[in-house]
């Protein structure tokens, strides 16, 4: 079984360095400039020839500004936060690389800038 918590964990401490962070959904009241870090609900992903697991991690960005400089240059830094990164527990060695662009993200509310990064991580059985 994989150490989710210990992931999440050092996901969320990576994060939160730069930018208000949540788990899977923001608190209501939350202020605009913020990241939401969403996992997959089961963690049986995909396995390469040696069972390592392979599963997605997206990681959501949201300003309100109508100007999206503010919001770009905080998705380079928590890209470059992240990618390549490792996270070693006692029995997983986790790793990440980014597989899409920053998707913007429509946003029903004027001024709303929201964008989408996601992760492959690969963890590796110690």
């Amino acid at each position: 079984m994989i150490d989710i918590t210990a992931f999440k964990k050092s996901l969320y401490n990576m994060i939160s360095v730069f930018l208000k962070t949540y788990d899977a959904k923001a608190d209501q009241d939350a202020d605009c400039k913020y990241a939401v870090y969403k996992l997959p609900s089961s963690f049986n992903g995909d396995k390469d020839n040696s069972q390592n697991i392979h599963f997605t991690l997206e990681v959501h960005v949201w300003d309100k500004n109508s100007d999206s400089t503010w919001i770009d240059d905080m998705c380079s830094t928590l890209d470059n936060s992240l990618t390549g990164t490792s996270i070693v527990t006692v029995a997983f060695y986790y790793t990440m690389e980014r597989i899409s662009p920053f998707l913007p993200i429509p946003d029903p509310v004027d001024d709303i800038q929201h964008r989408e990064i996601r992760y492959l991580v690969k963890v590796q059985f110690l």
